[in-house]
């Protein structure tokens, strides 16, 4: 198996998001709840996994593939994710600039 040329990969592959929507789904108003610290750069808390994975997914779907670092992907874009990520958390603990800067700087971190 070890030099055939179709063999298939064992592994997990690319992640869907499938539970977070179903967790989405569950709840009263369609959003998950996240922490951020006014204090902090980073979501605390328990659906912090989960905010993590949902940026993910949109930083895989939005960005061009045409463009290598982070800086050279357009404010459009960079604000059409912000506001994707926004529609799936409700963010208590901080002002809506503060975690905007805080979704840009995990989206630049993962990207």
């Amino acid at each position: 198996m070890k030099g055939c040329t179709n063999a298939r990969r064992i592994g997990r592959g690319k992640t869907t998001g499938l539970s977070i929507a179903k967790k989405r789904r569950k709840g009263a108003t369609g959003k998950l709840h996240v922490i951020i610290p006014a204090d902090k750069i980073v979501a605390v808390g328990p659906r912090t996994v989960n905010f993590m994975t949902e940026i993910s997914i949109i930083v895989q779907q939005h960005p061009p593939f045409n463009v290598q670092k982070w800086k050279g992907v357009h404010d459009v874009v960079k604000e059409r994710i912000v506001m994707k990520v926004m529609d799936s958390f409700v963010v208590d603990g901080t002002s809506t600039k503060h975690t905007k800067e805080v979704i840009l700087d995990t989206i630049k971190r993962l990207h």
